[in-house]
C-alpha cells in the first residue's frame, strides 16, 4: 500500500475503507522520500532467489532476485532486463516486492507509478 505519509512501517489500527471492508494494519511507505540506494522500508521484502516453475506467469518459470529491485529517483524500481533469453534452469529473471507480514487473508492496496518512456518496456501493476 502506497500511502503518502511521513510514518513508515506497519500501524496497527482499525482502517475502514468504502467498498472493500475494515482493515486491521496498514503498511504505509512514500518512496518519494527515501534517498537513493535506501534499504527497503520496514514490512517490505525483495525476492532474492525466488524460483517460480513453469506453472507460473504465461506457463514459463522464472526467478526473482532482490538485485532487480532498487530505491532511486524518489521511487522503488522493479527492472526485467530486456534481450533476456529462456534459460533451461530458471527461465526468465526479474523483480518482485511482498510483505514480511505472512497472514494476510484480505487486502487493499493503492500504488502510484511512473512509467517508463522507453519504447518496447511493458508495463503491468498487477
Amino acid at each position: 500500500m502506497l500511502i503518502p505519509t511521513s510514518d513508515q512501517g506497519v500501524v496497527p489500527q482499525s482502517i475502514d475503507i468504502a467498498n472493500a471492508g475494515i482493515f486491521t494494519h496498514q503498511l504505509a511507505v512514500d518512496f518519494s522520500v527515501l534517498p537513493n540506494s535506501a534499504a527497503m522500508p520496514n514490512g517490505l521484502v525483495a525476492s532474492d532467489e525466488y524460483y517460480i516453475g513453469a506453472s507460473g506467469a504465461y506457463g514459463k518459470p522464472h526467478m526473482y532476485t532482490n538485485k532487480m529491485v532498487t530505491i532511486k529517483n524518489r521511487s522503488m524500481q522493479l527492472k526485467v532486463l530486456g534481450g533476456q533469453t529462456l534459460d533451461p534452469a530458471y527461465g526468465y529473471s526479474g523483480a518482485q516486492v511482498t510483505t514480511q507480514i505472512k497472514n494476510i487473508l484480505y487486502g487493499s492496496v493503492k500504488t502510484v507509478a511512473k512509467f517508463s518512456k522507453v519504447t518496447g518496456v511493458c508495463h503491468g501493476k498487477l
